[in-house]
């Protein structure tokens, strides 16, 4: 017994008549014979009789015709389900992001893609690259925003796609009364760390953080080792310490914008030239996403292509 045989009969007896129930359903007298005739055998007993008019079910007709709408009824449910999804109507769509883009690039942009599709539910995580890069590979997100330099997320399986979508400048910060901020002749501070290492508390995210594994990697190729430090969680708790002025700090632009405007916070000049990193959107090949994952997708690269800000990479490296 088939289901499509079951979603005909249907038809068939709510018109009464088989020419009437072909022509609703676009198909052949002869098919819908056919079909009848292979229920009725699945089925053991004659579902309807024949009349001058047309058809009318026999008892056991009347009973399976109770269950044949029952499915009829579930499978245009699974339609209408099944469209909602395609129209981005239900379901969520899981991103994952290092917390420097999930916290102060992500928002306004999710708030836009929300805009476009209210009924949509989205869900962001937040973590350190690595790990958002791993709930990726694990299928636990559909999309992921790291700081994973482009040289190593060139090793992951020719199934992922990666795409460079910003550079992000990271600045030395301090206290206003920090004594290096009183130094009016120091015009690079990493020329200062060489020589005095020990002298300034730096304030560290966790080893994990991709801010200060790339600060480590400038540090360690500039043979410069630092003695004191203290470590916290999380780039608020960061921005805290050095507010309190336990030390200085290394964090993305992005993160001390409004209190570098403020005064909050005094940028210390660190080198002759800037130190930057990409942010980069992974996610597996557009054949093997979700139809929210791929609309999400097209929806990031057109917001890229028509933001004004120099930091966003209008021709991105795959």
């Amino acid at each position: 017994m088939r289901i499509d045989h079951l979603l005909t009969f249907v038809v068939v007896a709510d018109e009464g008549n088989i020419t009437k129930a072909a022509h609703k359903l676009f198909r052949t007298q002869p098919a819908i014979s056919t079909q009848l005739r292979q229920l009725t055998e699945a089925f053991g007993e004659p579902l309807y009789v024949k009349h001058a008019e047309g058809i009318k079910l026999t008892e056991a007709g009347e009973g399976l015709l109770v269950h044949a709408r029952a499915i009829t009824r579930a499978f245009e449910a699974t339609k209408l389900y099944c469209n909602d999804y395609k129209n981005l109507g239900i379901g969520t769509l899981k991103l994952v992001a290092s917390l420097t883009i999930g916290v102060y690039l992500l928002p306004q942009l999710l708030t836009s893609f929300n805009q476009q599709h209210p009924k949509l539910n989205i869900q962001l995580n937040t973590r350190y690259s690595k790990e958002a890069l791993d709930i990726l590979l694990q299928g636990q997100a559909e999309i992921a925003f790291v700081e994973i330099p482009l040289e190593e997320l060139g090793a992951l399986d020719s199934s992922f796609s990666y795409t460079e979508f910003y550079r992000d400048e990271i600045v030395l910060v301090a206290h206003p009364e920090h004594p290096l901020t009183q130094q009016e002749s120091l015009q690079d501070f990493q020329d200062y760390l060489k020589d005095y290492p020990q002298s300034y508390p730096i304030v560290w995210a966790e080893a994990s953080s991709g801010t200060r594994h790339v600060v480590e990697t400038m540090l360690e190729q500039e043979n410069i080792t630092l003695e004191k430090h203290i470590q916290v969680t999380g780039i608020e708790a960061i921005k805290r310490a050095v507010r309190g002025n336990l030390g200085i700090a290394f964090l993305s632009r992005l993160a001390v914008t409004e209190e570098l405007a403020s005064g909050q916070l005094v940028q210390i000049p660190f080198a002759k030239q800037l130190l930057k990193r990409s942010f980069t959107l992974v996610h597996p090949q557009l054949e093997l996403c979700s139809h929210r994952a791929r609309a999400f997708i097209e929806f990031f690269a057109e917001q890229v292509l028509k933001t004004d800000q120099s930091e966003f990479v209008r021709n991105p490296q795959k």
